[in-house]
């Protein structure tokens, strides 16, 4: 996927960013059986990403494009991304390959994760983690690629609309359905005290530098344990 390829399917970037990540998440969505009522055939893009906001509101594709005439939608444009993701056969593929072309689709640019100290994470079954925001679930994603037997709750903390979305995504990836909205918990700046239950593992990742650094995270969020990832 290039920027160029993104580019062709709307003039303003933000539209045509969502519209890229919707085609992404409609694929996979339709391969996993995620939409309780499939999109009928020759439905417009416009259409077919506002079923995916019918069942997961956050992950906000819908409302975006909804500002714009679909006139100004590419459709040549929008077929040939939607074949090239199909060919991409994400659903064949670890939720890691999709997340992270989702992620590009976005043009969301996420650090890298410590991968041995979540491969060593202390997980129960029904373990219950909460990812910092703003890392969009990338190392909650990781968590439950190293730990296929759990499943337990997996909170992730978003305060910009990136996150929520890379968020959404991920909890459908884990739980494999898209009705997972409970899961991302939205947090905003002066809200560095989030109402939590006190959960197993907390996972400080990609921080924003109002919600505290380390340290201050890991003394006020109610966790038993605590990686850096």
């Amino acid at each position: 996927m290039t920027p160029e390829f993104v580019a062709a399917l709307h003039p303003d970037d933000p539209v045509a960013r969502a519209i890229a990540f919707g085609l992404v998440v409609s694929d996979l969505a339709r391969a996993r059986g995620w939409l309780t009522v499939p999109a009928h055939p020759g439905a417009d893009t416009v259409h077919a990403l506002d079923m995916l906001d019918t069942q997961n509101p956050l992950l906000q594709v819908g409302p975006v494009l909804a500002r714009y005439k679909p006139g100004t939608i590419d459709p040549r444009a929008v077929a040939d991304f939607a074949a090239w993701v199909r060919a991409q056969r994400l659903e064949r593929e670890p939720p890691l390959v999709a997340y992270e072309l989702a992620m590009l689709a976005l043009g969301a640019e996420l650090p890298g994760v410590v991968l041995r100290s979540l491969r060593e994470a202390e997980l129960e079954a029904d373990s219950t983690t909460f990812e910092t925001p703003d890392g969009g679930g990338y190392a909650t994603t990781f968590l439950a690629t190293y730990h296929t037997g759990w499943r337990g709750r997996a909170l992730i903390g978003a305060s910009t609309t990136t996150a929520q979305r890379l968020g959404a995504l991920a909890s459908a990836l884990r739980s494999d359905t898209l009705s997972t909205t409970g899961d991302v918990v939205r947090i905003v700046e002066g809200d560095s005290h989030p109402a939590l239950p006190t959960i197993d593992l907390l996972l400080i990742y990609n921080p924003p530098a109002w919600f505290g650094n380390p340290g201050d995270v890991r003394r006020r969020v109610p966790a038993r344990h605590a990686i850096l990832a």
